[in-house]
């Protein structure tokens, strides 16, 4: 599992805080929060307002996704058979 660090600082704030272990992340529709999912399972929520900084293993995690989803749309969409016959 690829894991990765973000950086933020709170409005008003002069100095950066970490977040390490992250797993996932999103935003709060209508909450005005972003919230990020830590390797043990915890949730953090910040306010959109906070200057955020993500490492680069966060780009190498949606990276991975894209290309599995990618990977996944091109087959025939029958389980165990890459493309139907007459179908490329």
């Amino acid at each position: 599992m690829i894991t990765y660090t973000v950086k933020f600082k709170r409005q008003g704030s002069w100095t950066f805080e970490t977040l390490k272990g992250v797993k996932e992340d999103g935003i709060n529709e209508g909450a005005q929060s972003r919230f990020f999912i830590l390797q043990d399972d915890s949730r953090v929520e910040l306010p959109v307002s906070c200057y955020f900084v993500f490492s680069k293993e966060r780009y190498e995690l949606i990276t991975q996704i894209r290309h599995k989803e990618a990977s996944q749309a091109s087959g025939s969409g029958v389980p165990g058979v890459p493309a139907l016959p007459g179908t490329n």
